[in-house]
């Protein structure tokens, strides 16, 4: 018994640790964080434009994304209120909607008004963002949705499937990383699969992939 308490308290210990770091580390990212964005937006308003500035942008938000979701893992999760998820997705949506850039893909948004998550607002956004943000950079043609239902989101893409992507084009792996651990956090059921192969005009292999919250 004295060793399984003593094993215990060393458990606690450790993941006291691992919240503590997360938060300082965290925090210690916010300010220069906050203060590229802002420069940033300074240069958007005086009408800067171009690739370089967008991969900035893009970027600097992704980073504020992780940051924000490390943060939350720091803290308990009981003490947190729940937030408009159909809000959520649809600003996500119309953030990142640019990704897809000239490729044929068709972005889709689907879903009740009002459908609450039992998270707060900033780790939605970072739950949500993340998902799609894979979606739109995997997606070649086809399309991504996003549909919602109370109790349950689901963003689906034709795009290679999750796992198969060339390793010079990976780039997400923290992102879902992160998805799937504030989903753990927050007791909330995740799940990717890949739903159907249905093929495409140019003989490659797109399927049907589905993250779903």
């Amino acid at each position: 018994a004295a060793a399984l308490d003593e094993r215990n308290k060393r458990i606690q210990a450790l993941l006291e640790r691992e919240r503590q770091f997360n938060r300082d580390a965290s925090h210690e990212l916010r300010t220069p964080l906050a203060v590229a964005l802002g420069a940033s937006e300074v240069m958007e308003a005086s009408g800067e434009q171009g690739a370089a500035f967008s991969l900035l942008k893009t970027a600097l938000e992704d980073t504020q994304l992780l940051t924000d979701g490390i943060l939350w893992l720091g803290r308990d999760p009981s003490k947190s209120e729940a937030c408009d998820v159909t809000d959520v997705c649809r600003k996500g949506v119309e953030a990142y909607g640019h990704m897809v850039g000239d490729r044929d893909v068709e972005v889709g948004f689907e879903g009740q008004d009002a459908v609450s998550m039992p998270v707060p607002q900033p780790v939605a956004r970072v739950i949500v963002g993340n998902l799609l943000k894979n979606a739109l950079s995997y997606t070649e043609h086809g399309s991504v949705g996003v549909s919602i239902k109370p109790g349950r989101v689901d963003i689906i893409d034709t795009g290679v499937g999750y796992g198969q992507v060339d390793e010079d084009k990976q780039g997400f792996g923290v992102g879902l990383s992160l998805v799937t651990r504030l989903c753990q956090h927050f007791d909330i059921e995740f799940s990717i699969d890949r739903i159907s192969d249905s093929g495409s005009d140019s003989g490659s292999d797109s399927g049907s992939n589905s993250g779903t919250i």
